[in-house]
């Protein structure tokens, strides 16, 4: 048996696709929240509104599946809910970048290379 390894899948239409980079280039694709995971970061999800043929439906993709496009990995403060913190991970449907030195900011980062289709891989070095 074959087994063919898929980024993400839409449970409705049975959509798949093989790479990060097919999943966020497909303009059937639409980030449509975050949902934070303030005991860790990578267990945060993002929420994309998938408009497929025939399809109305949303596909949840973990953070952690997108670490390697991540930046400000080395923040470890905690300020979220803080006297610095703007809430924007406490509402699912607040997409509003966030410029504070806090261990969740590298989640708010990717949001808006996630709407514009523009993730690209960090280099080492």
């Amino acid at each position: 048996m074959i087994s063919t390894q898929v980024f993400a899948h839409c449970s409705n239409c049975g959509a798949g696709w093989s790479t990060v980079e097919d999943f966020v280039s497909d303009p059937s694709i639409e980030l449509i929240g975050c949902q934070a995971s303030l005991l860790s970061p990578e267990r945060s999800v993002y929420v994309f509104a998938h408009h497929g043929h025939e399809c109305d439906d949303t596909v949840e993709v973990h953070a952690g599946a997108l670490k390697d496009f991540a930046f400000n990995l080395d923040l470890t403060a905690r300020a979220a809910g803080g006297p610095t913190c703007n809430h924007a991970c406490f509402a699912s449907g607040d997409l509003a970048p966030c410029a504070v030195n806090c261990y969740m900011r590298w989640v708010r980062d990717l949001i808006p290379m996630l709407q514009n289709k523009t993730l690209v891989v960090r280099r080492a070095g």
